[in-house]
């Protein structure tokens, strides 16, 4: 087979390699940006030179902690961050905890069977969320008869979105809606599935001391997140590890997931190569949806990272062709050129030389004389 040959049969794969890579990373692009938190972190920064990233603590109901118990696990964490940053100032990191439980609500159109996520500390300052109408609440001073809907929960209370203001019952508690927030669109399908298959169940928000009101008893939360700068790669959760005496990878109980390292290439080829592990479905951690589509997107990104290992390692080898053929080629320019002047300058020099060495023609003696 002749080299022509050969050059379009690598071309061909590598244009075939090359658009299922690409188009696996447009893919991957679009799955990270449905729940990257690193957005929040960003956002939270604003103009520090200091790099920040959250890190989440989740546990099982069974290792869920209490209001004391999250003071104390956040009390331990600062100790050590102030002990290795210098020169933070006051407010330089946010934090919040929260759990899930089930509720009964009534509104004015209709009674709905909803999540409750109660919550506390700056919840939506790191779950950012975009309002429908009204505005979220903030901090542990709010009244505790606030409540956030999600348009599902909004639309089946009251048949309409705009609903500020107005007001619903749980048990014998009344709430005041403060905000209406959207719920994932069909755009985020993986975020969609994890919130609910069908993407209509409602969900509301409400502060923690209301949970305990509603259901009769204090609720323990299953969650904590902390945004802290990241004085290096894994600093937040290496502090939250500690604090909650997590040893490395999940257990049963606890997991602590850094948002910052969660997409890293090199923590990423970790879990490609325990892929098995990761979709073992036997913890009893309770993770809020945000989470659980987060960890279909990095199971989706281990795959595609085993999938597409030995095309890449392929597309790198002819890469190395094409750059041989290329060094080929210009060798080649290089001694075409080289020879083209060289030819001008021996022709150059001929001329000269017959400009200055005129040639006698010497004539035969004969030469002219009749036959």
């Amino acid at each position: 087979m002749n080299k022509k040959k050969i050059n379009i049969i690598i071309a061909a794969a590598d244009a075939v390699l090359g658009l299922a890579l690409g188009t696996a990373l447009v893919i991957a692009s679009s799955e990270i940006n449905e729940v990257s938190m690193q957005k929040a972190a960003d956002s939270w920064a604003g103009d520090s030179p200091l790099q920040y990233s959250v890190s989440s603590l989740y546990t099982s109901k069974n290792a869920a902690y209490s209001l004391g118990e999250i003071y104390q696990l956040r009390s331990q964490i600062l100790e050590k961050v102030d002990e290795q940053l210098t020169d933070t100032e006051e407010g330089y990191y946010t934090d919040c905890w929260y759990g899930i439980s089930d509720m009964t609500l009534t509104g004015a159109k209709s009674s709905a069977d909803v999540r409750a996520c109660y919550v506390g500390g700056e919840f939506f300052d790191i779950h950012t969320a975009e309002t429908v109408s009204g505005s979220v609440f903030h901090g542990d001073n709010v009244n505790i008869d606030t409540i956030v809907l999600d348009e599902n929960a909004s639309w089946k209370l009251f048949g309409a979105l705009d609903t500020e203001g107005m007001t619903v019952t749980a048990g014998n508690m009344t709430f005041y809606v403060s905000a209406v927030i959207r719920a994932p669109s069909d755009n985020e399908k993986l975020l969609k599935k994890a919130y609910d298959d069908d993407g209509t169940e409602p969900m509301i928000y409400i502060p923690y001391e209301a949970a305990a009101v509603v259901l009769g008893e204090e609720q323990k939360f299953t969650s904590y997140d902390i945004m802290l700068p990241n004085n290096y790669d894994g600093f937040a959760s290496d502090n939250l590890k500690a604090a909650a005496g997590c040893k490395e990878g999940d257990t049963n109980d606890k997991a602590v997931i850094d948002s910052s390292m969660r997409f890293d290439i090199l923590e990423l080829r970790k879990k490609a190569a325990n892929i098995g592990s990761m979709m073992d479905s036997s913890s009893d951690i309770v993770y809020p949806f945000w989470e659980d589509a987060a960890r279909n997107v990095t199971l989706d990104l281990c795959v595609l990272y085993n999938g597409f290992f030995i095309p890449f390692i392929l597309l790198m080898i002819s890469a190395c062709y094409w750059l041989f053929r290329l060094v080929e080629l210009i060798a080649y320019i290089v001694k075409r050129i080289y020879h083209y002047f060289d030819d001008r300058a021996e022709k150059k020099k001929l001329e000269n030389y017959y400009k200055t060495h005129p040639m006698i023609i010497i004539k035969p003696e004969n030469e002219g004389e009749s036959k």
